[in-house]
């Protein structure tokens, strides 16, 4: 809706003939015979950007008024024109109309967040995302830029405009149209910033060069002055990051990994025995089934209790390898899962590829321990399951 509503404005701005200000309004005369024109000042009305009541001109001399409601064919002729009024100024939420950019930009909420659309009256100036020029650019990257101050101040527990790094940093955001003139690009500081490693690192190094850059501005001049510099500032940031990550502790690298290791360990060797306690029940289940197993003849009733002993046991050797089967599935994840990271940290970190690649078969090994556990316990069930059908058969008499 704002997009029409400054195309509108901004063509009856510029139809407007004797155009001149008076107070919060801008005056100027206009025939409405063209049902564009009409239709615009209709809906500048219902924004109240126009009072919609218009004196009357008929060959130059005034006959009266008419609401915009009202307008009807005889308004229309060659000689008849309205005077008309346009309000002179007006902060939407995503458009603005106002003289200049420095009038737009003495605004700290539009600067926070920028309008997509906007006209200035002084040079009948209009922007929009599809008529836009390197001023309108920069301004809507200014508010990223905004934005990122705001989080690294709640990032140091500061307060919305004061960035703490050994000490405060406050920001007054006044701008001027000069320092948008050139182009403002953050996208290298807003990269390095969502990185989740080195979080708290890459916090401080980019609070380090704003204090280093702005500690000798006035509280009003700070940033103004990153905006106009705001090339160096990125330069220095990614120069203080590329050394930190060239410096890093590789101590912390081995405890990270270290961690992890101990982590998967503990994963893996849990998958057996989160089983465990079953399998102990099954030696004990399958003695006591088996001890019900008596000599039967083939017409004997206790053949039937024999081979519900039988089935029953079967059963039991089933389910438990099933549980064992399901086992193999969560180690097949834990390995994905760990040879990823691993070979993720290898290739961040290729001076520790030895270590890594050492904790990488460590857990391997363990997982391969684990592997036998469950095929020993898997064919233990079946062998005692062999045993408890011999028992069955052998019970004939």
């Amino acid at each position: 809706m704002s997009r029409s509503l400054i195309d509108k404005y901004s063509f009856i701005y510029r139809q407007l003939s004797d155009r001149e200000l008076d107070g919060d309004c801008f005056y100027g005369f206009l025939s409405v015979k063209e049902k564009e024109i009409e239709d615009a000042l209709r809906h500048l009305h219902q924004e109240n950007l126009t009072t919609g009541s218009y004196e009357v001109f008929v060959g130059g001399n005034s006959v009266g008024g008419v609401n915009i409601e009202k307008i009807e064919t005889k308004h229309k002729a060659d000689d008849v024109t309205l005077k008309v009024d346009l309000s002179k100024k007006r902060i939407g939420s995503d458009y603005v109309i106002c003289e200049d950019w420095n009038e737009l930009l003495s605004y700290e909420e539009k600067i926070e967040t920028p309008v997509d659309s906007l006209f200035f009256t002084g040079n009948e100036t209009k922007l929009t995302s599809d008529e836009s020029n390197q001023k309108f650019e920069s301004y809507k990257t200014v508010g990223k830029l905004f934005s990122l101050i705001r989080e690294l101040a709640l990032e140091t527990s500061g307060k919305a405009d004061t960035i703490f790094y050994g000490r405060p940093l406050f920001f007054d955001f006044k701008l001027k149209e000069e320092d948008i003139e050139k182009p403002v690009d953050i996208q290298a500081i807003e990269k390095i910033h969502s990185k989740d490693m080195h979080k708290e690192a890459i916090t401080f190094l980019i609070c380090s060069e704003l204090v280093s850059c702005l500690k000798d501005k006035d509280a009003d001049k700070r940033f103004s002055y990153l905006v106009q510099h705001i090339s160096s500032f990125v330069a220095n940031v990614l120069l203080s990051y590329q050394g930190y990550v060239d410096n890093y502790n590789f101590e912390k690298v081995r405890k990270e990994y270290l961690e992890k290791k101990t982590e998967y360990i503990i994963k893996i060797y849990n998958v057996f025995d989160a089983i465990g306690i079953k399998l102990l029940s099954i030696p004990a289940g399958i003695w006591f089934a088996t001890n019900q197993i008596t000599e039967a003849g083939l017409r004997d009733p206790g053949l039937y209790k024999n081979f519900i002993v039988l089935v029953t046991v079967f059963f039991l050797v089933s389910i438990l390898i099933l549980h064992c089967s399901g086992q193999f599935s969560v180690l097949k994840s834990l390995r994905k899962e760990y040879t990823d990271l691993f070979d993720s940290l290898k290739l961040q970190f290729p001076n520790e590829s030895d270590n890594i690649i050492s904790v990488k078969f460590d857990l391997n090994s363990a997982e391969f321990k684990v592997e036998l556990k469950l095929w020993s316990a898997i064919i233990a069930s079946v062998v005692m399951f062999i045993m408890t059908a011999v028992l069955f058969f052998i019970s004939f008499k």
